[in-house]
């Protein structure tokens, strides 16, 4: 496809107020097809667009709004232009617009608003705002909490090949709320999550497996959904990895790289892998003995709440 000359076209156009050409030259000058990025020209273009009512304009001139670098971030004005084209029907600024009132951006956090705006999205079979309906359900966020709600939506959404939503009705399986508990269940949905890249499902998957929970116990393939987590920086795959090489469950002990792993946690604030990580500097266990890191390392998890570790500190 030849961008270049598409882009050609399109200025023509858009010189002429074509609110369509308008529209696609400010997402090519956003996007960097075509045209070279130039975030002042995207909103340029968006705009120009926007104030003739185009919604695909509105829904992406606020998406540059609520965080485009390059761009001052204006949560106010990206909910104003996010009502306008989700009025319109448009079906990712309703989603959208259910994700600012529910985390409260650019207005307080409204319940009800998000939940009437993922209805609306996902009376189109949006399958995003259909797994955001069984969270508010599922969580009772201005809602009686409801699970066997939350489950419908999910099974919409997941049916669809929604990652999210998929995880989601493997832990409801997996948990017992709403139905009978089924491993079997849980492990045939994070499993589909898992294959798609979504890491809480890949870490789930792990447990799983760990556990021989709804399936055979294999310590390999559980190691194997750990590392995938891990390696997308899942803090507790991370754990359980040091966990795992640290006191051999099912594969050789390999203490450097129990610290390799609690330190990866450790960095990301999980306060469990920061203590773990402070003992094995005070015995030297993979990695060389140093009282100094140990020290520190104990200091972070005690200042996290770590009960051990506020103790042992006490006892300094």
């Amino acid at each position: 496809m030849d961008y270049q000359e598409i882009g050609l076209g399109l200025r023509h156009a858009a010189d002429q107020g074509d609110a369509d050409a308008q529209t696609s030259l400010g997402i090519m000058y956003r996007n960097d097809k075509g045209v070279p990025l130039d975030s002042r020209l995207a909103v340029f273009w968006l705009t120009k667009a926007a104030d003739q009512g185009h919604a695909e304009a509105e829904y992406n001139l606020a998406i540059v709004y609520a965080g485009d670098p390059g761009t001052p971030r204006d949560y106010q004005r990206a909910l104003s232009l996010l009502r306008k084209a989700a009025e319109q029907g448009h079906t990712r600024a309703q989603f959208t617009l259910g994700l600012m009132f529910s985390n409260g951006h650019g207005t307080s956090v409204d319940h009800a608003q998000a939940l009437h705006w993922f209805r609306k999205a996902a009376e189109q079979e949006h399958p995003g705002a259909q797994n955001h309906i069984g969270l508010i359900y599922a969580k009772g966020d201005g809602v009686p909490q409801d699970h066997r709600q939350a489950m419908a939506w999910f099974e919409k959404a997941a049916i669809q090949g929604d990652a999210a939503a998929q995880s989601n009705l493997g832990k409801i399986y997996g948990i017992g709320k709403g139905v009978p508990q089924n491993f079997s269940q849980a492990l045939s949905w994070y499993r589909k999550a898992a294959e798609q890249g979504y890491v809480t499902a890949q870490f789930k998957l792990g447990w799983l497996y760990e556990t021989g929970q709804g399936i055979s116990q294999d310590i390999v393939l559980a190691v194997s959904w750990y590392r995938k987590a891990a390696d997308h920086g899942h803090a507790k795959a991370q754990f359980t990895l040091g966990q795992i090489y640290g006191h051999a469950r099912g594969v050789p002990q390999d203490f450097t790289l129990a610290a390799d792993w609690y330190r990866k946690a450790a960095e990301q604030g999980h306060r469990d892998a920061q203590f773990n990580l402070a003992v094995m500097y005070d015995e030297g266990l993979g990695v060389p003995q140093d009282g100094a890191s140990a020290l520190s390392w104990c200091h972070k998890a005690a200042e996290q709440g770590h009960a051990i570790a506020q103790f042992t500190l006490g006892l300094r």
